[in-house]
């Protein structure tokens, strides 16, 4: 039997996704977010190895209300990207705002290491820090931060030159 739809051997998980996709990206269209919340929490059962899932639920979580449960789709989707931070910075933001400070901590940390020169994350981090009482970690990453100000601008005066 082949393999269809994310389920191992089974043909209807592939039949039953694209019939709810369709019902839940409608439902997104029309903004009810509540309605659509079950229809990608089934479409995840059904595909969970699928990202498109994780991120329709990451959102709607956050808009109706459920930010833990947010943060935690947002840590799947930081969890398999590798090369991107994009993922790990909301994820760390996402538990700093519920007050998760050590997973904040983490995936604050992991996205500076996925992307050193991203000052962004380094102003994350500081903030993270600084909300956990770390201050050698504030200083540090403000060090890094002046570091990262002063070497934009000799890239962007280097790319003035003649």
């Amino acid at each position: 039997m082949p393999v269809t739809g994310g389920g191992l051997g089974d043909e209807e998980p592939g039949k039953k996704y694209d019939p709810l996709r369709h019902e839940g990206e409608d439902l997104i269209g029309q903004r009810q977010f509540q309605l659509a919340l079950p229809i990608w929490e089934q479409i995840e059962k059904l595909r969970p190895m699928d990202i498109l899932p994780h991120k329709r639920l990451a959102a709607l979580y956050k808009l109706c209300n459920e930010p833990e449960k947010s943060a935690g789709e947002l840590a799947i989707l930081a969890a398999v990207e590798l090369q991107n931070n994009s993922y790990a910075k909301a994820t760390a933001r996402a538990y700093r705002d519920v007050g998760n400070m050590n997973e904040s901590l983490r995936w604050a940390r992991r996205a500076v290491y996925t992307n050193l020169y991203d000052a962004d994350a380094h102003r994350l981090l500081a903030d993270v820090d600084e909300r956990m009482g770390d201050s050698a970690g504030v200083a540090r990453e403000q060090r890094v931060i002046g570091e990262l100000a002063h070497w934009k601008q000799m890239q962007d005066a280097a790319a003035t030159q003649p």
